[in-house]
């Protein structure tokens, strides 16, 4: 079921700055709580960010973009916490049967504003 929101707002980009990666992360998270239905550990999160860090710097080096490979680590330190916080926030909404949306929504504009 889609729904018309006449004042929605919709961004596209690759080019995230920290506060807009934090947002998409956040709208993620809290979207796979309710579609997976899965348990999202902090374990979990700690494992694949190593790995994508891993990933990533080993890419940096491979391409020869060692001037950008210092960005990785916070950059997906922030990918992986707000999706975790999300993901956490959008379990316990979905199991308490809260349709309040408002907190996820505040969340994610406070940081395109």
């Amino acid at each position: 079921h889609v729904q018309y929101v006449k004042d929605a707002i919709v961004m596209h980009s690759h080019n995230y700055n920290l506060k807009q990666l934090y947002a998409r992360k956040f709208i993620e998270g809290e979207a796979d709580a309710f579609i997976y239905k899965n348990k999202y550990t902090l374990a979990k999160a700690a494992k694949q960010y190593l790995a994508a860090v891993g990933g990533d710097l080993w890419a940096g080096v491979k391409e020869g973009k060692v001037s950008e490979i210092w960005q990785t680590p916070l950059r997906r330190l922030v990918h992986f916490f707000a999706y975790y916080k999300a993901h956490r926030f959008g379990t316990a909404r979905r199991v308490s049967g809260s349709s309040n949306r408002s907190r996820a929504q505040k969340e994610i504009l406070s940081r395109y504003e």
